[in-house]
């Protein structure tokens, strides 16, 4: 499963925006996203701060745009476990996955707080808040 909208707390839209794509890379709705160092969107993973949810299904090719939502820590993202994470308490920040579609079981410098422990199991659905890596839980 990847990452989808789940709820917004001030109950506004989402900004849309688009952004300048990575060439060749393949973009798929629901990835976490960050700007490169080139100033181009890519897959967020890891400790990454994400800054987009992908909105788009395409192989960019140079000087492409993709459509994307703005991320802001009044979102709550629905997403799936890629590991069991039954040791996982609500508050805890966990890491992105390595596709971007995920949560990890992973909390060293983990960027996306557990709101909602759905299902703790491999797969299992969370409720997870995007926060910076030094941001303390609950902001």
């Amino acid at each position: 499963m990847a990452f989808e909208l789940y709820q917004d707390d001030l109950n506004t839209s989402p900004q849309l925006t688009y952004v300048d794509a990575t060439a060749e890379e393949t973009y798929v709705p629901g990835e976490l996203l960050k700007i490169s160092a080139a100033g181009t969107a890519t897959k967020a993973s890891g400790t990454d701060a994400p800054v987009y949810l992908c909105n788009t299904r395409k192989t960019a090719a140079a000087g492409d745009q993709i459509q994307v939502i703005r991320l802001q820590r009044t979102h709550k993202l629905r997403t799936t476990l890629s590991a069991a994470g039954t040791s996982l308490k609500v508050g805890n920040k966990v890491t992105i996955g390595a596709d971007g579609l995920e949560a990890t079981a992973t909390t060293t410098g983990g960027t996306l707080e557990l709101v909602t422990i759905i299902d703790s199991g491999k797969g299992g659905s969370v409720i997870v808040r995007v926060q910076d890596a030094d941001a303390p839980s609950g902001t």
